[in-house]
């Protein structure tokens, strides 16, 4: 007989229930506990879906009529830990789902941040069409200026101005996204600054220690070409240490990157109680486990996709390409919110 599992999202974060029989199923709608938006997953099953939109359950609400189906992404799980599966081809196969269904949403919010963007790069390509317009061939203090003011920009702006369009893709495949969303970031200024500030420090540290090969590998071609070595000993030292490089960098980013970009919009999100940032970041660590090198790979293969939007027609970059990162980001965010929701020791939130 089939039984279901009953998203309970009255806690914060939502818990999966149960699992329950038909018979249990129809009490719990009889007592108004079940309704046809309340999210169900059948046992050994693919995915949450609204209750009203699963054919075996559509007897519990004749004459109910459910409410605008939302794309189901968490995926039921067979894992001893409750979490739903995160694989590269599952997360690939999702996102194309949902950038079909969401385009239009998807467009709106890659507009909004295309155009956000190009607002905060605004000193520094005036400071290179300021050096353009005067024949400079070395760059002038204006272009400097501009390029130090887009950098602080896009920091302090740009980061909080990210997390608040990632907000809103992912309210785009909930089907839930006001424009509103994007200012998110903006809202728990605060929060967001710190927690990107956090992976950002991250990141760097992860760069810091690819970037170690790469410098011994010139310093032993370097030493090899002055002391009557071929200057191709150079070249091949720097080729080595340059693929190390390239290589630490993706193993950091699988290990530790990745499993942490979340943690800034983890920490904000009012579905999550607005944790703060140490909590996100433990919440992110743990949602993610096992997912950092799928999370990687999928990156890097829709950017490329991305790119070569841009490649053969510029504004297919606005039209497939940013839409289709934004999903990707939103799938991949929406899963780590499931799987987080599905710890049995999830931590809790603060209370506001």
């Amino acid at each position: 007989m089939d039984s279901w599992y009953v998203l309970d999202e009255s806690v914060t974060p939502a818990q999966p229930v149960g699992p329950y029989s038909y018979e249990q199923l129809r009490e719990l709608a009889g007592e108004g506990r079940l309704s046809p938006s309340t999210r169900i997953a059948r046992v050994g099953g693919a995915a949450w879906t609204e209750a009203g939109l699963e054919p075996a359950l559509t007897g519990l609400f004749r004459g109910v009529p459910p409410q605008a189906p939302e794309l189901a992404l968490g995926a039921a799980s067979s894992l001893p830990d409750g979490c739903p599966e995160f694989t590269f081809s599952s997360c690939a196969n999702q996102t194309i789902a949902v950038f079909k269904a969401r385009w239009s949403q998807l467009l709106t919010v890659a507009g909004i941040s295309f155009g956000g963007y190009l607002v905060l790069a605004g000193p520094q390509l005036f400071g290179a069409i300021y050096d353009a317009a005067n024949g400079s061939t070395e760059p002038s203090p204006v272009n400097l200026l501009g390029v130090c003011c887009s950098g602080m920009l896009n920091f302090f702006v740009g980061l909080p101005f990210f997390y608040g369009c990632l907000h809103a893709a992912t309210g785009a495949i909930r089907g839930t996204m006001q424009l509103g969303d994007v200012l998110l970031g903006f809202r728990s200024y605060g929060t967001t600054l710190l927690g990107s500030l956090f992976v950002a420090a991250v990141y760097a540290g992860v760069a810091m220690v690819a970037y170690i090969p790469l410098v011994v590998a010139l310093v032993i071609g370097v030493a090899s070409s002055t002391s009557g070595g071929a200057e191709s000993a150079l070249m091949l030292a720097g080729l080595i240490g340059g693929l190390l490089m390239i290589a630490l960098l993706i193993v950091g980013a699988a290990l530790v990157v990745m499993r942490l970009f979340f943690a800034p919009l983890v920490a904000i999100d009012p579905a999550l109680g607005s944790m703060g940032v140490a909590r996100a970041i433990n919440y992110s660590w743990r949602a993610s486990k096992g997912c950092g090198w799928s999370m990687t790979g999928l990156l890097v293969v829709f950017s490329l996709l991305a790119a070569l939007s841009f490649l053969l027609l510029c504004v297919g970059y606005i039209l497939i390409g940013l839409p289709l990162l934004m999903a990707l980001l939103a799938v991949m965010y929406e899963t780590i919110y499931r799987r987080g929701a599905a710890l049995p020791q999830a931590p809790a939130t603060a209370t506001a």
